[in-house]
Parts: structure tokens; sequence; C-alpha cells
């Protein structure tokens, strides 16, 4: 999880990521925009994230370059969770 602080600034913001991330991400699919958001997160935010503290800081690039098969379905597994969660709040935004 986010840092109380951050994520308290984000709620102000009313939960939009900042312009800086955006301008990264638009226009790129799921598997490619999360672990640059991910990465983000690192870098800006010192979020820690997954228990084995996975490095997303090259973006999407991170888990190509990457030879270690479990590591490989981590990543994926948390790249999958995350776009199933994004996917299920935009959903209930158009209810």
């Amino acid at each position: 999880p986010l840092k109380p602080a951050i994520r308290s600034q984000l709620k102000q913001d009313g939960d939009l990521l900042p312009w800086e991330l955006k301008q990264r991400i638009l226009g790129l699919r799921g598997s490619e925009w999360v672990p640059i958001t991910l990465g983000y997160a690192q870098e800006k935010w010192d979020w820690v994230g997954h228990e084995n503290g996975l490095d997303w800081r090259d973006g999407w690039q991170s888990r190509r370059n990457n030879k270690d098969t479990q590591e490989s379905e981590t990543r994926e597994r948390i790249i999958n969770t995350f776009i199933e969660a994004w996917e299920r709040r935009l959903g209930s935004l158009c209810e």
C-alpha cells in the first residue's frame, strides 16, 4: 500500500494520477502501463509493493529483461491483479 500521506494527496486530487505519469502511459495497454505505474510509485512515492521487493523502475521492460521464471510469473500475477482491480473500479463508475 501507499504511504498514508501520499494516499491522502491522491484522494484529495480525486484519486487521479499525476499528469507527469499520465503523459507516460496514455494510449498504452494495461500490460504496458501497469509496470510503468508501479515503477513510478517506487521512484516517486517509495512504494515497496510486493513482499519480494520486485524492482519495477524499468517499467514494462522489467519483465522482459528477467530470466527468473518464478519472478516473471509473480510479475504477471501482479500486473493482472492490478488490471482487474482497475477495470472493476471503472465498471463501478459507469453504474
